[in-house]
């Protein structure tokens, strides 16, 4: 009993010493089966029996191991194949949505199938395993190019969402020369995102920390000067499109993404203001930004250093926003008239709910009234009344009153009888045909 003890422990330790010493399983076979037999003692003929049987069944185990590890690679490989083909297929119908002005270079019925054979048991006489690749990022470039290949041209003059102030990526304590390009934006006005690939969009211009501006004047009349400047953050989508923020911002706020963005925006706001700059910036901003960590620190960072210029940074909230904001998000609007922020109310269509003493007191000093509730009230003489009287109420209480939305001379001129002072829209900004990527500073740690 312990001579068989011995024996067994011999051939094992050949057994494995035969795997580390040969790569090639036939050679390692036969030699496995040849120490077998000797250590075994067996006769000439049993010897060279159990020495066929043991090669073969060993032989037989090595190779349906190693067929599985390569129908496994190719199962993933081919996967990966099946997902290049949807992101392009996904790339063309883009291409297609954003109007197709040429035709297109690769059509649907050019992009290989899946290899049908390579799904089939492998043989040693099948192609080599090693050929089957899927080059995810050769497909990639492929779409892309040809969904610049395939972008309109658009000769249209610029419009308001459509152009962007030039900016630059500087520190606020240092000075540098700007630059102006020629690029101007392309909105994706006409284009269906899911919010789901919105908000992978916020997330790629969060991580390279790469907004576009968008600069929109508000003009007086009857100079037509601009006193403010209305700035927002457009988000980069595919072919050279852009999110402006009505598009983007519900999906932000869904997801906590609004302070970071706003915060981005603010940075190029302060670079501009400490650069010299005396015209005074209105940024939108809503309940979910005010409880923004790196908002507030952005913004009590730069009233510790240039508290004088802190005046010239106002915040516009919608209406109804204002209307039900809780009473901490007051409290935090009470703490930002104490670094002389002021504040606009916009889509304001009634001042019957309008306490315009607190008003004064949370530093509100204008409202915004959109054009087409003022073009839809002048029609009757009832109307016209009615949003005269809201206007002159307004100005009385040294509120300054937009009319938000103008978007034509005839429309300004429709507004004649009514005469409003301070005026925003589309119209006054097609000048502003420049525009260039601003990647913002960091202001606060």
């Amino acid at each position: 009993m312990k001579q068989k003890k011995t024996l067994f422990r011999r051939f094992k330790d050949a057994l494995q010493n035969t795997l580390i010493s040969y790569k090639k399983p036939i050679i390692a076979t036969l030699y496995t089966s040849a120490c077998a037999a000797c250590f075994l003692m067996l006769p000439p003929t049993a010897a060279a029996i159990s020495c066929g049987i043991i090669g073969l069944g060993y032989y037989a185990a090595l190779e349906r191991k190693r067929r599985l590890y390569w129908e496994q690679t190719l199962n993933f490989k081919l996967m990966h194949m099946n997902k290049c083909q949807d992101k392009m297929m996904d790339a063309l119908s883009m291409a297609k949505a954003m109007g197709n002005s040429a035709p297109l270079r690769v059509k649907p019925s050019d992009i290989p199938a899946p290899i049908d054979a390579a799904r089939r048991p492998l043989t040693r006489n099948s192609r080599r395993y090693d050929q089957i690749v899927c080059n995810e990022d050769i497909i990639m470039e492929d779409a892309d190019r040809d969904i610049r290949a395939t972008r309109p041209v658009q000769n249209n003059a610029p419009s308001t969402s459509d152009t962007l102030k030039p900016a630059k990526t500087l520190r606020f304590d240092q000075i540098v020369p700007k630059k102006k390009s020629s690029k101007t934006i392309k909105p994706a006005d006409n284009i269906y995102y899911s919010p789901s690939l919105i908000k992978e969009f916020i997330e790629n211009a969060l991580k390279k920390q790469k907004i576009q501006i968008m600069q929109q004047p508000i003009m007086e009349l009857p100079q037509r000067s601009a006193r403010f400047y209305i700035l927002r953050a457009a988000i980069e989508t595919y072919g050279g499109q852009y999110l402006s923020d009505n598009q983007y911002m519900d999906v932000a706020m869904e997801n906590s993404l609004s302070g970071k963005i706003t915060t981005m925006l603010l940075n190029h706001t302060i670079n501009k203001i400490t650069h010299g700059s005396t015209i005074n910036y209105v940024i939108p901003i809503n309940s979910q930004i005010l409880q923004s960590t790196s908002f507030m620190n952005t913004l009590l960072a730069f009233h510790k250093s240039h508290g004088e210029q802190a005046k010239q940074l106002t915040f516009a909230f919608k209406h109804d926003d204002y209307e039900n904001m809780s009473p901490h998000n007051l409290q935090i609007m009470r703490a930002l008239t104490r670094l002389q922020c002021s504040f606009m109310l916009t889509n304001l269509k009634s001042t019957d709910d309008l306490d315009i003493d607190l008003m004064h007191k949370m530093n509100i000093k204008m409202l915004s009234i959109p054009a087409s509730y003022v073009a839809e009230k002048i029609k009757t003489p009832e109307g016209f009344h009615h949003v005269l009287d809201m206007r002159r109420t307004l100005e009385s209480q040294s509120l300054r009153v937009v009319v938000r939305g103008i978007d034509s001379e005839e429309m300004l001129e429709a507004f004649a009888s009514f005469a409003p002072r301070y005026v925003e829209g589309e119209y006054f900004s097609q000048s502003n045909a420049s525009a260039q990527t601003h990647q913002p500073m960091l202001y606060a740690s």
